[in-house]
């Protein structure tokens, strides 16, 4: 069997670039595949996700578009997610947050 891991930062994160804007979750998780398509790959998926990114992979999965998936030190909820988060959070940071859970 053979695989290939394929890391993907979001928009202006870590080592992407692109403007960041409010995003809703179902954006975010479009961005990833729109990557993995334009970097010509076909699947299937699975997926990883730590953090946030773990509820962006559990609530992706649930679309039927991967094949499994995985997450680490996530949140039991969003909500759960926002009230340890808010404290910390910029407003700038809130307003994104506020965008993606609308």
């Amino acid at each position: 069997m053979r695989f290939r891991v394929c890391d993907y930062d979001r928009r202006n994160i870590g080592r992407s670039s692109g403007a960041l804007l409010p995003r809703k979750a179902a954006g975010l998780m479009s961005d990833a595949f729109d990557a993995l398509a334009a970097a010509g790959e076909n699947g299937p998926f699975i997926g990883f996700g730590t953090s946030m990114g773990g509820l962006l992979v559990r609530s992706y999965a649930a679309s039927g578009r991967l094949k499994g998936f995985v997450t680490s030190n996530q949140p039991g909820t969003a909500r759960e997610w926002r009230r340890f988060a808010y404290p910390v959070m910029t407003q700038t940071e809130r307003a994104h947050d506020a965008a993606w859970m609308a």
